[in-house]
């Protein structure tokens, strides 16, 4: 998650509809903030693209509700859409973390996520895709005839990997992700 690929950027933001600039504003700096203070600062562009999508295209939402419970809505939406949630994911993101980096609560994140994947169709549209990058060594292992990156399996089939002899050892529960803080680490 918090290390972007080189040719994942964020969407373009757009122009911004002239009463809601200060709530986008605050929510931009908002993302800044936790994003550099928890997270990656790359991932604030990502976060600050879909504030900017929901300034154009749902403001009469927007306008509404507390600007933490926003930015943590935003940052779990884009964790929910590229699977980020899932403990076994690379790039997993630690609810309770992001929950905490924002002063939210986990039922607020959660219905402003749903709100803002529901609106901006987040779920079918590529764009908010984030591409995982490559790992430092590719160790590619046959699962059912597909070639796959062992560094992407869950960790219960890259256990059956080493012992099958098919890579040569596990990265470390604890390993960050370069770039990381806490709350992200690697499976």
């Amino acid at each position: 998650m918090l290390d972007p690929h080189p040719s994942a950027t964020p969407p373009v933001l757009g122009q911004i509809p002239h009463h809601v600039q200060d709530t986008y504003q605050a929510i931009a700096q908002l993302l800044e903030m936790i994003c550099r203070d928890h997270f990656d600062p790359d991932l604030a562009d990502w976060g600050k693209a879909i504030a900017a999508a929901l300034c154009r295209q749902a403001d009469d939402l927007i306008i509404r509700g507390q600007t933490n419970v926003w930015a943590c809505g935003i940052l779990h939406a884009i964790a929910k859409v590229n699977g980020w949630l899932e403990p076994d994911h690379p790039r997993h993101l630690s609810p309770s973390a992001l929950y905490a980096a924002c002063g939210a609560s986990a039922s607020a994140t959660h219905r402003r996520s749903k709100q803002i994947c529901d609106r901006l169709h987040l779920a079918d549209d590529a764009q908010w895709q984030i591409p995982t990058p490559p790992p430092a060594v590719n160790w590619m292992v046959s699962v059912k005839g597909l070639a796959v990156d062992a560094h992407l399996l869950p960790r219960s089939l890259q256990e059956q990997a080493v012992q099958q002899g098919l890579i040569p050892s596990l990265p470390p529960l604890d390993q960050e992700l370069p770039g990381t803080k806490s709350g992200v680490s690697r499976p």
